[in-house]
């Protein structure tokens, strides 16, 4: 039920973007359906009155978050702004204006500088979403801004050094800052994107590289570094603390890089399913990664409606939505392989075809290689970001030890940067360049849903036992 729950909630936000409607009614129809939902003892009719009310919940949601801005029956037009600092993303900021209207809103110029925190009067121009194209209209949409602004001057008028955000900054920066140091350029700039998920700071050159292989999702924070961790953590604390100790670490350390990672879409999802499913294992629940998915789909989209037009998020969603429920299958498929290739070819090949078609109706192109650059960095990334942790921890400990493992890291990083490199020349000499439009993508994803109900049951017997976040 749950799973019929959330999809309707999510068709209920994506209606409510596009179409506004008033309060009152949708008001009035949850009232009646809440009453009916706890009166009908009818399956059938409880089914669909609870996916009714889902729907309506997040059209309510839609609505009620665009409501908090008082531009939307503003159009005149301002060029002195004054806000506060929420979050740096990539090349841009989201600032919380306080004047002359309010919002969360983007902020493009200028922003090497700026920290979460900053009080800033910015001199520019504003653009409301609904007046924006192209990626700008898909990006401000996805990271919940109401709008554009366009900086020529940002001043910082003050600094709220002191909040939760700013700390973790500046332990993100101070990180940053000793990979730089004992890794080395470029590698370490790999090395940190892949940790921090700073992709900007990564050459050009290495950065096309890792796109036309199908590896330009190693150079972000994923959820595939939450379960690095978890597992690593339990793993290796296990013997030291026993099961419930080095789970409550992993809870502790699981938020911690989530702020560290600048809180992307796909590592606050993974988050809250790792938070989930162990939480479940600490209270004697068995494991079902399904739900965990659902749940974190659930509440992240609750708490920014607007998440679930982040591209990031979305491929994050459909690769682990793969994993888990597809994954089983295409192993048995696979039984007479080597265990750690099974495992890593079978993945490599759900995550594949899980995302490819959205892949291609968003950028274009896909590597027909992407699997087999997949397969063969696959076993190197752990060993790489574990290196990369070392690093930083035994560089504050000591500059020698720190060095040491930074040069081991770079060699890992070398590996990796030249697999990247080498399936991007030949993808090059044949790339394939595809057309996928929104009917063809609506009608791929139906058969996808279809091949997963007949996969269910394999799948409900491994992922008791599956952690993947």
């Amino acid at each position: 039920m749950i799973y019929v729950f959330v999809f309707a909630w999510l068709l209920g936000l994506v209606f409510g973007t596009f179409f506004k409607l008033d309060y009152l009614p949708i008001s009035l129809c949850l009232a009646m359906l809440m009453a009916f939902v706890w009166r009908t003892r009818n399956k059938v009719y409880f089914c669909l009155a609870v996916t009714m009310l889902a729907s309506l919940l997040g059209v309510l949601r839609s609505e009620i978050y665009y409501s908090r801005a008082d531009w939307a029956n503003n159009d005149t037009p301002f060029s002195e702004y004054s806000g506060k600092v929420l979050d740096k993303v990539s090349n841009s900021a989201l600032v919380s204006l306080s004047s002359p209207h309010s919002g969360t809103w983007l902020l493009v110029g200028s922003i090497t500088n700026l920290t979460p925190g900053d009080h800033l009067y910015i001199s520019g121009s504003s653009v409301p979403f609904y007046q924006l194209d192209g990626f700008l209209f898909r990006y401000s949409l996805s990271k919940g801004a109401h709008g554009v602004i366009f900086a020529k001057s940002i001043k910082v008028v003050s600094r709220d050094k002191g909040n939760l955000q700013s700390v973790m900054a500046k332990v993100r920066n101070n990180t940053s800052s000793l990979i730089r140091s004992y890794v080395g350029y470029p590698y370490s700039s790999v090395a940190e994107s892949m940790i921090l998920g700073n992709a900007g700071n990564v050459p050009e050159d290495i950065e096309r590289d890792f796109r036309e292989s199908g590896l330009s999702h190693i150079l972000v924070a994923s959820g595939f570094n939450v379960t690095i961790l978890v597992l690593i953590v339990i793993a290796f604390l296990r013997p030291l603390i026993g099961i419930r100790g080095s789970m409550c670490l992993a809870f502790i350390l699981v938020p911690i890089y989530m702020g560290l990672s600048g809180m992307s879409s796909p590592v606050v999802r993974a988050s809250v399913m790792a938070v989930t499913s162990l939480w479940g294992r600490w209270i004697g629940r068995q494991n079902d990664s399904g739900r965990s998915l659902c749940f974190a789909l659930l509440l992240i989209s609750a708490l920014q409606p607007f998440s679930i037009y982040d591209i990031g998020m979305q491929l994050s969603v459909l690769a682990t939505a793969g994993i888990i429920w597809l994954y089983p299958s295409v192993a048995r498929a696979m039984a007479r392989l080597p265990e750690l290739l099974r495992e890593t070819v079978s993945i490599s090949f759900v995550a594949q075809a899980s995302t490819m078609p959205l892949l291609i109706f968003y950028f274009g192109k896909v590597s027909h290689l992407a699997i087999l650059a997949n397969v063969l960095v696959a076993p190197l990334i752990p060993l790489e970001m574990i290196l990369t942790v070392l690093t930083v921890v035994l560089g504050v400990l000591s500059a020698s030890l720190g060095s040491a493992i930074g040069w081991l890291t770079g060699k890992f990083v070398l590996a990796i940067v030249y697999i990247a490199n080498s399936i991007s020349e030949i993808s090059a000499a044949s790339e394939l360049r595809l057309i996928v439009g929104p009917k063809s993508l609506v009608l791929y994803y139906l058969v996808f849903v279809a091949v997963i109900l007949l996969a269910q049951p394999v799948a409900r017997r491994y992922a008791r036992d599956f952690w993947v976040f």
